[in-house]
């Protein structure tokens, strides 16, 4: 059994043609990784720019959060939030606007 002779099918075959299309994409995807480090080089340096804007930002006005503690901020905050939650009826804003309602259906406004 060891001394048996090599059999046709046990043959190495080499395909050149596989071989050069293995290669080409090889060559592809290598491009590609690449192309997605410097995407993400580009994307580090936005990152870093805004990163100095928002220090020089800071740096010449101030910690935004430190806004809430002038006199009278939390006054002009809490009217502001009363008057955007007190909104006017849809019939009450068109009346302001110089509009009624008019009788004829389906709810048709008119101008006054």
């Amino acid at each position: 059994l060891f001394a048996a002779p090599l059999l046709p099918a046990q043959v190495v075959v080499i395909d050149p043609a596989q071989i050069a299309n293995n290669q080409a994409n090889h060559i592809v995807d290598l491009a590609k990784y690449v192309e997605m480090v410097n995407n993400q080089l580009k994307q580090i340096t936005t990152m870093t720019q805004e990163l100095q804007q928002v220090t020089a930002y800071v740096k010449a006005f101030g910690d935004p959060s430190s806004l809430l503690n002038i006199t009278g901020a939390n006054h002009l905050i809490s009217s502001q939030s009363r008057l955007t939650s007190a909104r006017p009826s849809v019939s009450c804003s068109k009346q302001l606007m110089g509009f009624k309602r008019s009788s004829t259906p389906p709810m048709a406004y008119t101008r006054i």
